[in-house]
C-alpha cells in the first residue's frame, strides 16, 4: 500500500535540512531568515491581503445571498468563522493556495 504522506511530503521533508545546512556554509543565520523572509513572507503576505480575498468574497457570493460590495465585505475576510474553517462559501478568512508558502517558511 502507498503512504500518500510519503508522497506529498516525504522527499521536502528529507531534502529542507540538508539545504538548510548548506545555505547556512555561505551565509549568517540572521541573513538566512531575512532572505527566507523576504523570499517567502513578504508574498505570502501580499498573496493573503490581494489574491486570495477576490475568491473567498467570490465563493461568499455564489454560495449564499449576500449582496454587498467587496469594499463593505472585505474587514470581515479577517474574521475567523468555524462553519467555514475553509473561508470559500462564507466568506471568512482563508489561506488559499498560498498555504504551501507558509509551511515553507515554517519548515
Amino acid at each position: 500500500m502507498c503512504d500518500a504522506r510519503r508522497w506529498f511530503t516525504g522527499d521536502q521533508s528529507d531534502r529542507q535540512p540538508r539545504c538548510r545546512r548548506v545555505a547556512l556554509r555561505f551565509r549568517s543565520a540572521g541573513r538566512y531568515v531575512k532572505e527566507r523572509a523576504t523570499r517567502l513572507l513578504v508574498p505570502f503576505i501580499f498573496g493573503v491581503l490581494v489574491l486570495v480575498p477576490p475568491q473567498s468574497y467570490l465563493g461568499l457570493r455564489s454560495h449564499s445571498d449576500y449582496a454587498g460590495s467587496f469594499l463593505a465585505w472585505y474587514p470581515r475576510f479577517f474574521q475567523l468563522i468555524p462553519k467555514d474553517m475553509e473561508g470559500y462559501c462564507l466568506g471568512g478568512h482563508t489561506w488559499g493556495h498560498l498555504w504551501f508558502i507558509l509551511h515553507l517558511f515554517v519548515y
